[in-house]
């Protein structure tokens, strides 16, 4: 293999699915690695983020037409603060890839990051599209992952991590659009009305999706509070 992988892993096994690890002896063979990261250096480098670094992310996802949903209570409702911190998560996020040569990322975020910064969920799906608010290197000023997705895999899913670095690499060769998200498929069954007459698949989304699976992308995407019942610090959609 001329060009082996890395996972950046934050806190691997934090949520304690066992089942989402994949042994090191396993994956190495693949030319798959691991690259171990801690949450609290992704809190860290977020503070390094500067506010017109986000401000500029908002601005850029304001004009493709993405809606935001803002109110005023922090305990119930999406506010600016929360929107800023998640696209300082975003441009934290792409910058410690990129440090550590990472080709796909995973944030454990649910049992890990809840107490301290709003959700991940917003970074997730902007990692996972091609079109998205650019992020450059502090010192060179490069733009890191240029026009193409950083495949993050929720909750640090590792089997979906090494499913959505085939599926980029794939994609991308095929010249297809790389962007993945991480389905689970939960119901099918044909549909008949005087629209539709097709089987209907019902997926459930963890994470946000990526634009470009929505119809219209940004313009046809909202972004809005869910009830505060994990996420004490902010959750959106």
């Amino acid at each position: 293999m001329h060009r082996k992988a890395i996972l950046g892993i934050f806190d691997e096994g934090y949520m304690g699915m066992y089942n989402a690890i994949i042994d090191d002896e396993l994956l190495n063979p693949l030319g798959v690695f691991k690259e171990r990261l801690s949450q609290s250096a992704l809190v860290a480098k977020m503070a390094t983020v500067k506010d017109e670094e986000s401000h500029r992310a908002r601005q850029w996802l304001q004009e493709r037409g993405l809606r935001f949903l803002i109110g005023k209570d922090e305990q119930t409702e999406l506010t600016d603060a929360q929107i800023y911190q998640q696209l300082k998560m975003y441009i934290a996020a792409i910058r410690m890839a990129h440090e550590f040569g990472c080709d796909a990322i995973g944030i454990q975020y649910q049992q890990g990051l809840k107490d301290s910064v709003a959700a991940s969920d917003l970074a997730e799906g902007l990692l996972n599209n091609a079109d998205r608010p650019p992020v450059f290197d502090e010192k060179t000023g490069e733009e890191l992952y240029s026009k193409r997705p950083l495949p993050h895999f929720n909750e640090v899913d590792e089997c979906a991590g090494l499913d959505a670095l085939v599926t980029n690499r794939c994609w991308s060769a095929l010249g297809l659009d790389p962007a993945t998200t991480l389905h689970d498929v939960r119901w099918g069954e044909h549909f008949e009305s005087a629209e539709l007459n097709a089987f209907v698949w019902v997926l459930q989304i963890s994470g946000a999706v990526p634009a470009s699976h929505l119809d219209g992308g940004y313009k046809g995407a909202t972004s809005e509070r869910q009830p505060p019942m994990y996420f004490l610090s902010g959750e959106e959609l």
